[in-house]
């Protein structure tokens, strides 16, 4: 789902700037799905990071798949 449909606030770039998700762990039939557009990517010489966190921010949004955070200051935007 959507986390803005549920919370319509959740990427407003004035109260929440930069916030991003992330697929929880337990998520494992979403991010099954996720190899295939990688795969697209690198067909268009597109490149992109996978990464990994068990502390990606503060959680703004929480459902049972995906967390939306605000990144740590530490770790650059992209």
């Amino acid at each position: 789902m959507n986390p803005s449909y549920t919370d319509p606030i959740v990427y407003d770039r004035d109260l929440n700037p930069g916030a991003e998700a992330w697929f929880k762990e337990s998520a494992a039939d979403h991010i099954a799905h996720v190899a295939g557009h990688l795969d697209i990517l690198a067909l268009h010489g597109v490149g992109y990071d996978t990464l990994h966190s068990t502390d990606p921010g503060t959680v703004i949004y929480e459902d049972d798949h995906q967390v939306v955070v605000l990144p740590h200051q530490s770790r650059p935007h992209h």
